[in-house]
């Protein structure tokens, strides 16, 4: 997916409960297997790469790895604080 057409629907879900911030959260739908997408910030934590390529590759999820910061991430869905993972579900 271009990288414009993941900032404008991260901006279009923003407000719904389709999408989910935070390592935590996004690994547990990613184990349940309601996750349809996983977004990555470019600062995003090795380890924290490894666990969400690893659940990701056994459901047979796509993870997008992006060129903003989770800093940038943070401000595109409207939080105040850093977001490093995001998945759509």
């Amino acid at each position: 997916m271009v990288e414009k057409d993941i900032a404008k629907e991260i901006k279009k879900l923003v407000g719904t409960k389709n999408l989910v911030t935070g390592t935590k959260e996004s690994i547990k739908h990613l184990k349940k297997g309601t996750a349809k997408q996983v977004v990555l910030s470019s600062n995003c934590p090795k380890e924290v790469r490894d666990d969400v390529a690893h659940y990701a590759k056994i459901g047979g999820v796509l993870v997008v790895e992006t060129d903003k910061t989770n800093l940038e991430m943070g401000v595109l869905c409207k939080k105040q604080h850093p977001v490093s993972v995001l998945s759509i579900i």
